[in-house]
């Protein structure tokens, strides 16, 4: 979509906390992506560590108790976001998680404001997972996310779109180029620079299957005793992990660093990123070590395998598996060539698929899509916005059968579809059936003649 004929948006985006995980980092991207393509962006979140990497990029955080599922904290920030929508004049609100859903559900009502939700997960079947599917708009993170959503929970698949998880790959590569030394952050860490260090990032809650990580890493020990764990973020089971790995015996071994801002040294001091998941939607751990170009061992659940590629782009194992996961770090360990070849074609991937501006067109796509739905043409950056919709002109020689003819229909299908009129203008032929079939008007034209009398 070219942003420069659309116009400008007020986004709001609601999710539980802004401290490091996956979802909050991609709402952090989608927030700063939108402010820079000149949106008007405000986030509500209960706060985190992340709020002030949110306010150094000039976007505006407020803090309200939307995590908490009492239903009459909800009720209360229903009111509050209420009043932000009418005070900010926000055409889109965007939530992330079901508390925010619910708020964001019921602050829209008998509103013209596009609703979207995201589904970063595949939520249990039951009434409080049922609003993930009640977005004008519901975005998957993964194919296998749309599939559970309506499989299990009835969404409609007219209404679901599946839109993968991006970075900023100008902004990973600063990071990265930025991060400090490895022996630097090795040495911070207590790590020997000799050693073989597996790494994971994210909230410490039991779908992440850390439990098999530390399992694994006892049995990497007995093959390999040179081995670190290093284990990124906090959550409800930072102490039963860490039980674990005491009871293990290798307590010394794995090391919990509690929340972290820098990312990027910390990937950067580690030789295998490791995604021990049960479930999963589309982890943005994995982008970021694919940024870094550290070769990943994930388990083969949700969308993982539509991101990494078995044998090729990562090492893929079952869920609750520690031998097999052990099995396929020892690989990464021991062979430094097969750890080259899963890093650079994992990095080749996330260049050509994963790219944070693939994802913020995508999802601009989605909200334009509600608000012609529901107030008509979004109009554009500079001008009133009109009810009508737009006419588009195209014109070529004749719709026969070619190249040229096929991009002109599958273009003036996809026009109409996002809500413009398209005129086609020719000389005819077969294909005009086919743009008739999708009620594209067509006007015959002998624009194909070459005669000045014609011209």
């Amino acid at each position: 979509m070219g942003q420069e004929n659309i116009r400008r948006l007020n986004i709001l985006y609601i999710l539980p906390e802004l401290t490091v995980g996956g979802v909050e980092t991609h709402v952090m991207s989608l927030s700063q992506g939108m402010k820079r393509l000149g949106h008007g962006v405000t986030v509500v979140s209960n706060g985190g560590a992340l709020v002030s990497r949110l306010e150094e990029a000039g976007i505006e955080h407020v803090t309200l108790p939307v995590h908490k599922k009492s239903p009459v904290n909800i009720n209360e920030m229903i009111k509050a976001v209420r009043k932000l929508i009418t005070d900010k004049n926000i055409d889109v609100v965007h939530a992330h998680s079901r508390v925010p859903a619910w708020i964001g559900y019921f602050a829209v009502r008998k509103q013209k404001v596009a609703f979207v939700i995201t589904a970063h997960g595949q939520y249990a079947p039951h009434m409080g997972s049922k609003v993930m599917t009640s977005g004008d708009r519901v975005i998957c993170v993964s194919r296998v996310i749309l599939d559970h959503m309506a499989e299990k929970l009835g969404g409609d698949r007219d209404r679901m779109r599946v839109v993968y998880n991006g970075i900023n790959l100008n902004d990973a590569e600063r990071r990265r180029t930025a991060a400090r030394e490895r022996a630097e952050t090795r040495k911070e860490l207590g790590i020997p620079e000799d050693h073989f260090v597996m790494g994971s990032i994210g909230r410490l809650t039991a779908t992440k299957g850390l439990r098999f990580f530390i399992e694994a890493t006892k049995k990497v020990k007995e093959s390999k005793p040179g081995v670190k764990a290093v284990i990124v973020g906090d959550g409800p089971m930072r102490k039963e992990l860490s039980d674990k790995a005491a009871e293990l015996g290798i307590g010394g071994d794995v090391l919990f660093t509690g929340v972290r801002t820098d990312v990027y040294d910390l990937l950067n001091c580690m030789d295998t990123y490791v995604v021990s998941s049960l479930y999963e939607g589309f982890p943005m751990g994995c982008l970021e070590a694919m940024s870094a170009e550290v070769p990943i061992v994930a388990t083969r659940v949700g969308g993982i395998p539509e991101m990494l590629d078995h044998e090729r782009t990562a090492l893929l194992t079952p869920a609750k598996n520690p031998d097999a996961l052990a099995e396929q770090i020892l690989r990464v360990a021991n062979d430094g060539v097969l750890r080259d070849k899963l890093a650079k074609a994992a990095h080749e991937d996330l260049l050509g698929k994963f790219s944070e501006d693939k994802m913020l067109s995508d999802v601009l796509d989605i909200y334009y899509d509600v608000i012609r739905e529901k107030k008509g043409y979004a109009g554009p950056v500079r001008g009133v916005v009109k009810s009508e919709r737009p006419r588009i002109l195209l014109t070529l020689p004749e719709l026969r059968v070619g190249g040229v003819e096929t991009h002109v229909i599958d273009l003036s299908i996809g026009l109409k579809q996002k809500g413009y009129e398209p005129l086609v203008v020719s000389f005819g032929g077969k294909l005009v059936e086919k743009l008739e079939t999708s009620k594209v008007d067509h006007i015959k034209l002998p624009v194909h003649s070459k005669s000045p009398l014609v011209i």
